[in-house]
């Protein structure tokens, strides 16, 4: 039981040092090397409360904002008027990455690294 807190405290130590940069690549390649660790359901379900709350990254940033700066897309695609846009969020994929960070940590290490592609 010991070994048990100890690990879960690592764990969460290691989320807690998470920098809250809303850069998508920077948050793919910190749940990569957390999953390394191969950690237990209960840091990986706060792992998944701190990267999406009420639908944003770190429940501050839209999604529609993070994937823009990402592909660096046009300014136009700032105008929540078409980011409302029904094609607009399947084409870009907002609702897709939202979903992606919530199975990513949710998933094993070998399973997030069939996902990425990296066995």
């Amino acid at each position: 039981a010991i070994r048990y807190f100890e690990k879960l405290l690592h764990d969460l130590d290691i989320i807690c040092a998470l920098s809250l940069d809303p850069v998508l690549e920077n948050v793919l390649h910190f749940i990569a090397q957390f999953q390394k660790s191969v950690p237990d359901l209960v840091p990986r379900a706060f792992l998944q409360t701190l990267l999406v709350q009420d639908g944003k990254l770190y429940g501050r940033d839209l999604f529609c904002d993070v994937i823009s700066r990402a592909l660096s897309l046009p300014d136009i695609i700032g105008d929540k008027e078409f980011q409302s846009n029904e094609f607009v969020v399947q084409l870009v994929g907002y609702q897709l990455a939202q979903n992606s960070l919530y199975k990513h940590c949710m998933a094993t290490a070998q399973a997030w690294e069939e996902l990425a592609g990296l066995e």
